[in-house]
Order: C-alpha cells, then structure tokens, then sequence
C-alpha cells in the first residue's frame, strides 16, 4: 500500500519519529538563524491530496489535529478520517457532522509496513 505524510508541520520535527517515511511538509533551516521555507503545494492540503490521489485511484486515510487539516476534512473524499481527541479538528468535525475517528493523545496508528 503506498503511503505519503502530508504535513502543515516541518519535515525535520516529523522524521525524528519517523526518518525513512515519504513526507511532503515545510523545511527547517538554519543560517544565523531558523528558517522555515514554506512549501506552497501543501497549502492547502486538500488541492495536493485531490490532484494526487484521485479518489477513483486512491483509498486515502488522513491523520490530523489541527486548522491546517480542515481543508482536508472538508473537501476531500476520505477512507478513513483519524482526528486528535480534544482538538481544533474534532470540534470543526463535529460542528460540520464530518465523520471521524479519534486517535487518542499520543501517537497515531502506525503507518502499513513497506
């Protein structure tokens, strides 16, 4: 099963947890000082994850806690919604009656092996 990390968040941070795992996110450099170079595909997710990952082609599970994951929630055809139990994305899950399942606080479910 192919799999893709797709993150408002920065590529550095999320390898720490996962190094050899396909991530499209922003990047952390450091001159004299930290620099984030802000990926524009990503933003919103939902256009990358649409032109990507057809719907008809693709079965897409999506992970997210957060307002840069409401593009995704809102306008992509989803297999599986996993959201942060308590956060930003539960809520707005909830206000618009946009099916989900909670991931709990820690870590989310693994991704499949390669």
């Amino acid at each position: 099963m192919e799999w893709m990390i797709i993150s408002g968040s920065v590529k550095q941070l999320i390898e720490i947890f996962l190094p050899n795992a396909p991530i499209l996110a922003h990047n952390l450099r450091y001159t004299d000082q930290f620099v984030i170079d802000y990926n524009e595909s990503i933003d919103p997710k939902s256009k990358y994850i649409n032109q990507h990952f057809p719907p008809d082609q693709y079965e897409v599970t999506y992970i997210g806690d957060g307002e840069t994951d409401f593009s995704v929630s809102d306008h992509c055809i989803l297999q599986n919604l996993f959201v942060k139990e308590n956060s930003s994305l539960m809520k707005h899950c909830q206000d618009h009656k946009i099916p989900y399942t909670i991931w709990g606080d820690c870590v989310p479910p693994k991704p499949p092996a390669s």
